[in-house]
């Protein structure tokens, strides 16, 4: 039996699943989707909810070389390998030649998380022709993961790093955006080959299109999550059959199929399958199409979101009360400490 973790809701529900696995019942597959997981996750890795997926590799072993190597690191949790991902979604944003000259911007611009101060200026620039640099600003997950360590049970919430941190994140999301007027548009959830490969024709303009990863560094690796994983229950009698479903789901025939995998396939040759069949006839999209497939070319930071408790129950409430000014940089920041050391001492 296969359950897929995204519309069972959050909070009690999933609490309650999580809790039906750990007591030793449950389905015998999970397909988890990242903005979708399962309460308290973390939790339910370390408890031994999952099967070591690694008993499975080693006894049908697989081509890792056919897959993007990056992407496939996902999963393993204190060594051992508990979900393996299948589809993933790079963060991408979308400018053209004409905005980026009107505001200054060079075409070599980078995203970065960790240096975002910098396209500050351009922020202001754009607030004062009633637009924004961002339709959505940069996730603040994405960053704010980087102040914890579950593994280990530490946080660095209180530093000051932090709140210089906070404070650039909540720039970037003081305004209001309608999603039209912006510099960048950030393609979350269209992230997928037969979107990128024709992008000019969807935001209708003949203006050469500039494409543009998201970076949690200069490191020069590319910011991506996985949109969806597979895990064994660990009660199951039936983990050959499940496994059996998660080769299938990794074949080459099954990641070339854009409704069987929706956003961009871990399998290498099923990607360029996948934008080789997207691609429009003509030349006028192919420099947006190079610039994709440079960007996947790259390795991958790979940002999750292993437990919604967390985010949902703690970090969003007070990010919120934050920036809409309910409370000052330093309450945040002390709350969101206080209530981590909690949530920490719990797993």
């Amino acid at each position: 039996m296969l359950r897929h973790i995204s519309d069972e809701g959050s909070g009690d529900a999933q609490t309650q699943l999580a809790t039906e696995i750990l007591s030793g019942g449950g389905p015998d597959l999970f397909l988890i989707d990242p903005f979708n997981m399962i309460y308290n996750l973390q939790s339910t890795v370390s408890k031994g909810a999952f099967q070591n997926l690694d008993y499975y590799f080693n006894k049908y072993p697989m081509d890792w070389g056919q897959y993007n190597s990056s992407i496939m690191e996902y999963g393993i949790y204190q060594g051992k390998r508990y979900l393996i991902p299948y589809m993933y979604e790079p963060e991408i944003y979308i400018s053209t030649v004409e905005t980026l000259e009107k505001y200054g911007i060079p075409q070599d611009v980078n995203i970065v998380h960790d240096r975002l101060s910098e396209l500050l200026p351009y922020q202001k620039k754009a607030e004062q022709g009633g637009e924004n640099l961002f339709n959505l600003p940069p996730a603040i997950e994405y960053r704010f993961n980087d102040f914890i360590d579950y593994e280990h049970k530490t946080h660095s919430y209180d530093s000051e790093e932090f709140k210089q941190t906070a404070e650039i994140y909540k720039a970037f999301s003081s305004k209001k955006s309608d999603g039209k007027n912006c510099i960048f548009k950030n393609m979350l959830g269209m992230g997928r080959p037969e979107y990128i490969t024709n992008l000019q024709e969807i935001i209708n303009t003949e203006d050469p299109v500039i494409i543009l990863g998201g970076k949690q560094t200069n490191s020069g690796n590319y910011l991506s999550t996985p949109e969806s994983s597979l895990a064994i229950n660990a009660n199951s009698p039936n983990g050959e059959r499940a496994f059996k479903f998660i080769q299938w789901v990794l074949s080459e025939t099954t990641q070339a199929d854009q409704f069987k995998v929706n956003f961009t396939p871990v399998h290498k040759q099923a990607l360029q399958t996948r934008i080789q069949a997207a691609t429009p006839l003509g030349s006028q999209a192919q420099e947006g199409i190079a610039q994709y497939q440079e960007l996947l070319n790259n390795d991958f930071d790979i940002q999750t979101y292993l437990d919604m408790k967390f985010y949902e129950e703690i970090l969003y409430p007070l990010w919120k009360n934050y920036r809409d000014d309910k409370i000052t940089v330093e309450e945040f920041s002390k709350q969101l400490s206080d209530k981590t050391d909690i949530y920490l001492q719990e797993l």
